[in-house]
């Protein structure tokens, strides 16, 4: 069955699926953009297509940023959009801190074991 859209979901600025109008030869942040754009909490460069074929194509990213390969959905195709994963906020300062404190007294307990 042909289905002339592409439905875009995830975190997008549109809070629900969107239909966007398949426009040949157009890539994915075409259809993210028609679709009200990435969110605030999208991981863009995770984002992926999944063909009507049931391919899922993702982009590929290089070290020169306008090298990324870029899906080109089809008639039909699902863009999905995920959230970014939040990395747990570790305070290296504090860390550094309590290693140092921890070095502090096993240097005090060796020269306190040494004198006896």
């Amino acid at each position: 069955e042909y289905n002339p859209v592409v439905q875009v979901s995830g975190a997008i600025n549109a809070q629900v699926v969107v239909a966007v109008a398949w426009v040949p030869g157009k890539n994915i942040d075409y259809y993210v953009d028609a679709a009200g754009g990435y969110a605030r909490t999208a991981d863009d460069g995770r984002a992926f297509v999944a063909q009507p074929s049931g391919k899922i194509e993702s982009k590929v990213g290089h070290i020169f940023p306008l090298a990324t390969t870029k899906p080109v959905p089809l008639a039909g195709a699902h863009v999905f959009v995920p959230e970014k994963v939040e990395k747990p906020n570790t305070n290296t300062l504090a860390v550094l801190g309590a290693f140092a404190g921890i070095l502090a007294s096993l240097a005090t307990i060796v020269v306190v074991a040494a004198k006896l």
